[in-house]
């Protein structure tokens, strides 16, 4: 899936949500493999010369809202009962699936 279409988050979270995990060890599955497979590209992109000044104006402009992410997000895991959390994943599968969808 993230070969062909750059949509492997999805699966992942959808096989790792019946894993039976509880929400802590499926956030920090998550944010492992998220950080290894984001330093790859990373690693990949600097080698392939991709990583120009507007690349990284851009990384720059998106701190902010990935900072505001974190936040709420520590915030709903804390919030969230197990049950609630999970539905709030489904959800979240849902509508990036629409979103892929829609897409086309």
């Amino acid at each position: 899936m993230q070969g062909l279409f750059a949509s492997g988050g999805p699966l992942v979270v959808y096989v790792l949500s019946r894993r039976g995990l509880d929400k802590g060890a499926f956030r920090a599955t998550l944010c492992l493999l998220w950080v290894l497979l984001n330093s790859a590209l990373l690693v990949s992109y600097g080698g392939t010369g991709r990583l120009d000044g507007e690349s990284l104006w851009l990384t720059a402009w998106a701190v902010a809202p990935m900072l505001l992410g974190r936040v709420l997000g520590q915030r709903l895991h804390d919030t969230l009962a197990g049950p609630a959390f999970r539905r709030a994943v489904d959800v979240v599968l849902l509508s990036s699936g629409l979103v892929l969808v829609a897409r086309g």
